[in-house]
């Protein structure tokens, strides 16, 4: 491989890749598994789509990981905050 990648990748790691941040993993060690299979299955599909050359899939694969992981960084940013998502759906939280 690409050693001057792997390091690049460990140096940025937690900066580009916020799963180390989310609060799904580290406060509910039941939620972990779910939460992994899932980003897993997302990986798995665009991993399929590109080896099969399929770049239609692959963006669309990508485009629905992208969507779900800004999503769940957002449920993460209010559980934090102590807020839930329904908190959002009925208008701004007063302070």
């Amino acid at each position: 491989g690409n050693r001057h990648f792997t390091d690049l990748m460990t140096y940025l790691g937690s900066m580009i890749i916020p799963r180390a941040r989310l609060n799904t993993l580290s406060s509910a060690p039941e939620g972990r598994l779910p939460y992994l299979q899932r980003v897993n299955q997302e990986h798995e599909s665009i991993f399929v789509a590109i080896r099969n050359q399929d770049a239609e899939a692959a963006r669309a694969a990508m485009r629905t990981h992208l969507s779900n992981s800004k999503e769940r960084l957002r449920e993460s940013q209010a559980q934090r905050l102590g807020h839930t998502m329904t908190d959002y759906a009925t208008g701004p939280i007063s302070a």
